[in-house]
């Protein structure tokens, strides 16, 4: 059993070592970065004290979690880092598994494995054990970033544990997920649903002071209090829910068949209709899974930010030294604010559908089915073109869904109508939402294992705006990050000489994007 385990911890390792890394950097360099900034701007007693009293509101609290120890360098740390980390941990935990398992299985990778000498949950454990790595170091990574700046020890451990104790919950979730569903997709929909629960409880139970909090993965890494009176036993409650959680799925994995699943999906039409044999209708099919993930995920989003706005607007108006770090500037209003963080936000989520849906093409190729379309009187630029079309009108529904949603949800919290300032800020950053699908095409075409370092460029671009106001990052730092070129929308005019570049960029990509597809061999490994 040792033998085998070795053996597909290595396979997986050699075919998913860099999303690992990928993920690693992302988030272990995000905290070490928002670390070293806070260090820098809160270096005195009074300042640290000036921004609890500010973020000492419900409608923050609803977003970041009820931080104790809010009043000392950690609690700050962990509330600037908190609504990034409250979705990168727990999705990463997602990734891993759901691209070592269900995806292995899709593409008939599993069943050769098999055909030797491995047993049929040696896989899954191998799976699991290589996402327990990369959540532990992660965890490692947070305690140096905590303790680099001289948080006590004994803090940044409690800290670093509850989030590397999350990572795991959701590592037994995505587990039990893959076993329930027969498609990767599905592994990711159950675990994106799960963390927007998690997330819902969590921010609905710290608001209203409830046990709602306790029934949230990420209730639990609250409830250790890592900065204020320290609770250890909280670590338990994730630790045993990941420990049952993939004893199951182990147990399950054993006993099922390769390409089966515990929840049968219905009975489909066994002949196609008409307009599913259509190069477009094939296309859809294909990206409406992910096209309703992130527009449900933006949506939710967009309604949590909205159903909250008067109290943000109230909070950032009592004290103006929040608007530059909540991205609105010196001399705007909360309102201002508001807009300026919840439209970057939309066009973050915008951005990575872009990313995720020009992926599935390489899971097309992957899978054999490109080859297969491929073989008739269909061109390659004919079916690139239709994909295309199809993911540049997702990005455009998820935009919509997001900004209507806001725009709805914010003007019933506000009492005013602010639609116009929501449409305006939704078409005004689709050029740098545009950038990064075309980015994500032309390495596609080019060398489309490395599908990765995009999510690498992205999340460098997220972390970079999203963090880049209330971390004072210098100019030169900012205009590395395609949404800070755009601006500052809706509350100063887009740059329209970087939206013209951005454009031309985009343009680029796409031209030789499409040269390169013409060209290349297909499948290419």
């Amino acid at each position: 059993m040792s033998g085998q385990l070795a053996t597909m911890v290595r396979v997986h390792l050699r075919t998913g070592w860099l999303a690992v890394v990928v993920w690693v950097v992302v988030v272990g360099g995000t905290m070490a970065l928002t670390v070293s900034a806070i260090k820098g701007l809160y270096d005195s007693t009074e300042k640290i004290h000036s921004y609890a009293a500010a973020v000492h509101d419900d409608a923050l609290m609803m977003i970041n979690g009820h931080i104790a120890g809010i009043d000392s360098l950690g609690g700050i740390i962990a509330n600037e880092f908190g609504f990034l980390a409250s979705f990168a941990i727990p999705f990463m935990a997602v990734s891993l598994i759901a691209r070592t398992t269900r995806k292995n299985e899709e593409l008939g990778r599993l069943e050769a494995v098999l055909a030797g000498r491995i047993s049929r949950a040696t896989p899954l454990l191998a799976a699991i054990l290589v996402a327990v790595v990369a959540e532990l170091l992660i965890t490692a990574a947070l305690f140096a970033s905590f303790a680099g700046v001289g948080v006590p020890g004994r803090d940044a451990a409690l800290y670093s544990l509850s989030m590397g104790a999350l990572g795991l919950a959701f590592i037994g979730v995505a587990s039990i997920a893959a076993q329930l569903v027969a498609h990767t997709r599905g592994v990711y929909a159950i675990g994106l649903a799960g963390i927007i629960a998690a997330y819902a409880l969590r921010g609905i139970g710290d608001v209203r002071w409830s046990p709602l909090t306790w029934l949230s993965p990420l209730g639990w890494q609250e409830q250790t209090r890592a900065f204020g009176h320290q609770r250890w036993w909280p670590l338990l409650i994730p630790l045993i829910v990941f420990a049952l959680l993939a004893a199951a799925a182990l147990a399950l994995a054993s006993r099922r068949d390769i390409g089966s699943a515990l929840l049968h999906a219905g009975s489909a039409d066994p002949h196609a209709s008409r307009f599913l044999r259509t190069p477009l209708g094939v296309a859809l099919r294909c990206h409406r899974g992910s096209l309703l993930g992130w527009s449900t995920a933006t949506v939710v989003v967009a309604g949590t930010f909205g159903s909250v706005a008067k109290p943000l607007v109230n909070a950032i108006n009592g004290n103006p030294s929040l608007a530059s770090a909540m991205g609105g500037g010196a001399g705007t209003t909360g309102l201002d604010s508001v807009l300026a963080m919840t439209a970057l936000l939309l066009a973050l989520l915008g951005a990575g559908y872009a990313v995720q849906a020009v992926g599935l093409l390489r899971a097309e190729e992957s899978s054999g089915r490109l080859e297969a379309r491929l073989s008739g009187d269909r061109s390659r630029w004919s079916w690139l073109s239709v994909q295309l079309a199809v993911v540049a009108t997702g990005i455009v529904a998820v935009s919509v869904a997001g900004g209507a949603m806001f725009a709805a949800s914010g003007s019933w919290s506000m009492g005013m109508n602010i639609t116009q300032q929501v449409v305006r800020a939704v078409i005004d950053f689709l050029p740098a939402v545009a950038f990064f699908g075309g980015l994500a095409l032309l390495v596609f075409t080019v060398v489309p294992r490395w599908g990765s370092v995009v999510w690498l460029v992205y999340a460098a671009g997220a972390a970079i705006a999203y963090l880049g106001d209330s971390l004072n990052l210098a100019g030169a730092v900012r205009d590395l990050s395609p949404f800070h070129l755009i601006g500052n929308p809706p509350v100063e005019a887009v740059d329209s000489g970087n939206v013209i570049l951005l454009t031309a960029l985009t343009a680029a990509c796409l031209v030789a994007g499409y040269a390169s597809f013409r060209r290349r061999g297909i499948p290419q490994v």
